[in-house]
């Protein structure tokens, strides 16, 4: 059988289910196995994050941005209704102050200094976010803004950009494969504490559909626009984040990373019931 784009991209989310069982069995397998893939993380997100860039039709956003309805609906979404729902969680379930900034991390990190105490904020230093950002973000968007150039301009560079498209279901995969294997004993050995960010995982992913539900219908967004905006809203690139968490103090360090890791898991179970519940049941 052929293995086509559509057919990847169809099927991600079994693969990267297969990708997180067969990355906690080659971390269990052995630490000294898991913890060598560590080096491998930030490479591979580089990767991921140009692939993804290269799919956003930079070259063409004047005309994305003339639908300023859902562009409005997005931004509220998600820098206003995100931020007050993540604070009504941790205020419910409060937690210790690495797990805070994992939590924090993970569902908005533009918001961070706003929720975190003052504890935290001295555990966060500048530089290696800094570097962060512009080794995982600022660069693979440069780059993909460079590869768009050239394809508009040359048949070599439209070939690139169409290769590009395969590129993020495999390294996805990889990602997960690489974080899971370093950080799933992490995960095993602080279960007690991190078990307790679970709850406001599962309530952010029930209660943001139904939210986001709210602002398309204020907006009279249509369909696919309500459907995107609940997909925008409601999951997060938890795995860009991770190297910010890697890079804070050893004793922190371990904890956020695993919350992080716990926050894919449980957003990749509640991917499938998205997939099946927002057109077949909330937005039809």
């Amino acid at each position: 059988m052929k293995i086509t784009r559509e057919t990847l991209e169809k099927q991600q989310i079994w693969i990267y289910g297969v990708t997180l069982v067969i990355g906690g069995i080659a971390g269990m397998a052995g630490k000294d196995s898991g913890l060598s893939w560590g080096w491998t993380i930030s490479p591979l997100i580089a990767v991921l994050m140009y692939a993804m860039f290269a799919q956003i039709p930079f070259l063409k956003l004047r005309e994305a941005m003339s639908n300023l309805k859902f562009m409005a609906a997005l931004l509220i979404g998600n820098f206003l209704a995100v931020p007050v729902v993540v604070w009504v969680l941790t205020a419910i379930f409060p937690q210790s102050p690495p797990i805070l900034l994992g939590v924090c991390l993970v569902l908005l990190p533009l918001y961070l200094w706003l929720f975190i105490g003052k504890e935290v904020i001295g555990a966060v230093h500048a530089g290696p976010f800094l570097e962060a950002f512009l080794l995982l973000i600022a660069v693979p968007l440069l780059a993909a803004v460079m590869t768009q150039l050239w394809a508009d301009k040359k048949p070599a560079g439209e070939k690139v950009l169409e290769w590009t498209a395969w590129l993020p279901v495999p390294f996805m995969a990889l990602v997960l494969l690489a974080v899971v294997a370093t950080q799933i004993g992490k995960v095993i050995s602080d279960a007690g504490i991190i078990i307790r960010v679970i709850p406001i995982y599962l309530l952010f992913l029930l209660i943001m559909p139904f939210v986001s539900r709210f602002i398309a219908y204020a907006f009279r967004l249509n369909t696919g626009e309500g459907r995107a905006l609940i997909f925008s809203a409601g999951t997060r690139n938890s795995l860009a984040v991770l190297p910010l968490a890697l890079a804070l103090p050893d004793a922190w360090a371990s904890l956020a990373a695993a919350v992080i890791v716990t926050q894919t898991i449980v957003e990749l179970i509640g991917e499938l019931v998205y997939i099946k519940a927002v057109p077949g049941w909330l937005l039809k």
